[in-house]
């Protein structure tokens, strides 16, 4: 237990310092290694995970489950704090005042109840806030109101991440040599020289696919008519009369299959046709943070039909909506 309670209070101690930190110097306000202006993506994303702790810690306060509102009010929500300070330490720019203020802010109330003096401490010599931390008119945090499908867009981001990186790693491996006991013969120096090649639209069968598998969804139910077997059953026979590419696309039923199922998941919004959102204005905003996760000297963005000289065109080809390429050349 004394183990615990000094852990806890070593976090909160890191904490109160990071805090002065962004937020003070020699004792007095002073933002300027903070931006101000235009919000970004990535702070409307951190916003909206300040909505969830806002609810959630509130919830289980009221039911008096202390554990779990601690969880939420001080322990997730710091999380995300380190996530979107990474992210911006990562990328070379400063994070938004704002935001940071609101998040100070947020967190001392949340974590008042059980908290008081470190809440009351923070609230009136870092945040220079008038009053008490319990009698403030402001009373609990309201949400930001931010809409969820900005987590597509973090879903998307993260899952980019990845499947660049495998890209990379393929890339990289060693060539192996052609008979047992051979040396493998080192590779070529990898490039560090990237390009992202965006598609707008899918080809033509699989907006068709789409645009069918949107017939079979249920808006009532948020699931489709039928069950998968059933589904699929369906999809064989719209394949079969159809009288272009489609009928003889074998990739056909795997992309019902993956679609169905990102369907189970993400409802009627992984049947559209188009983005939910900019993938070009989400991916240029992001252009740093990839750049270094993927550690490259060079990282440039396109349309596929505008790819620079020297990609591989087959490459850039398989770019589709949501699902663009990085190419090395």
């Amino acid at each position: 237990e004394s183990d615990n309670a000094n852990t806890a209070i070593l976090t909160l101690d890191n904490e109160l310092e990071w805090m002065k930190s962004v937020l003070l110097l020699n004792g007095e306000e002073d933002e300027e290694n903070l931006r101000t202006g235009e919000r970004t993506i990535q702070d409307e994303l951190f916003l909206l995970r300040m909505d969830d702790c806002i609810v959630q810690s509130k919830d289980f306060y009221e039911d008096m489950k202390f554990s779990m509102a601690i969880k939420f009010a001080f322990n997730d929500l710091r999380n995300h704090r380190k996530s979107y300070r990474d992210y911006h330490e990562k990328c070379g720019i400063d994070m938004h005042a704002d935001i940071v203020r609101t998040y100070c802010t947020t967190l001392v109330v949340l974590i008042a109840p059980v908290m008081k003096h470190w809440s009351e401490y923070v609230w009136c010599t870092v945040l220079k806030r008038e009053g008490s931390v319990f009698t403030h008119s402001g009373g609990w945090p309201q949400t930001s109101g931010m809409p969820k499908e900005l987590l597509l867009q973090d879903k998307y981001l993260q899952d980019l991440v990845a499947s660049f990186r495998k890209t990379l790693t393929k890339k990289n491996k060693k060539k192996k040599g052609g008979k047992k006991g051979e040396p493998t013969t080192p590779a070529v120096a990898a490039s560090k020289r990237g390009v992202i090649c965006v598609q707008k639209e899918y080809p033509p069968w699989k907006k068709q696919t789409l645009e069918w598998l949107q017939t079979q969804w249920d808006d009532d139910k948020n699931a489709f008519q039928c069950d998968l077997k059933e589904l699929k059953q369906r999809a064989k026979e719209f394949q079969s009369s159809a009288h272009d590419e489609l009928k003889t696309n074998r990739a056909f039923m795997g992309v019902v299959s993956f679609v169905s199922g990102q369907a189970s998941q993400l409802g009627r919004i992984a049947l559209s046709t188009e983005m939910p959102f900019d993938e070009f204005k989400l991916l240029r905003e992001s252009q740093a943070y990839l750049k270094a996760s993927l550690e490259l000297d060079e990282l440039t963005l396109s349309n596929v039909s505008e790819a620079p000289e020297g990609v591989d065109r087959d490459d850039a080809d398989k770019a589709e909506p949501g699902t663009p390429v990085l190419c090395m050349y």
